[in-house]
């Protein structure tokens, strides 16, 4: 009775489960995919929200993706640059000025990321960012 009701309360996770929180992205074929939507942030500034995925089997496995390091430059007035983490899911959210960016990721078993975008003011750009692996 007991293995009976262990087996009731029994959980898995699979890629389904991952798919549901899917921001944006979730196959090879949406890498550097862009999407705006009105909205996200006010003024001159707009909002990022990308989603890593790797060039592994499972584009969302989270071995390859999860608390990656990002940092932001602004190609239009250069100067410093900011560093930030993706989450758990290998998400990024920030709110930026409009303009002329680049990222540049990597993720935490090393696979590396760099892409370029637009920020525009009042609008979320929804953005995949793939990561690439060295075998």
């Amino acid at each position: 009775m007991l293995f009976l009701i262990s087996l009731a309360c029994k959980s898995t996770i699979n890629e389904e489960d991952f798919d549901r929180l899917d921001v944006f992205c979730d196959t090879p074929e949406e890498a550097y995919a862009e999407e705006y939507i009105a909205g996200g942030a006010s003024g001159n500034s707009g909002k990022l929200q990308a989603q890593l995925m790797s060039d592994a089997d499972y584009p969302r496995d989270l071995t390859y993706i999860e608390k990656s390091t990002y940092i932001l430059e602004n190609l239009d007035v250069g100067g410093g640059e900011s560093r930030g983490q993706a989450d758990a899911i290998g998400t990024i959210e920030t709110i930026r000025g409009e303009g002329n960016w680049s990222m540049r990721i990597e993720g935490p078993t090393g696979c590396l990321g760099d892409v370029s975008f637009e920020i525009q003011a009042g609008q979320t750009l929804n953005i995949c960012v793939p990561l690439i692996c060295e075998e």
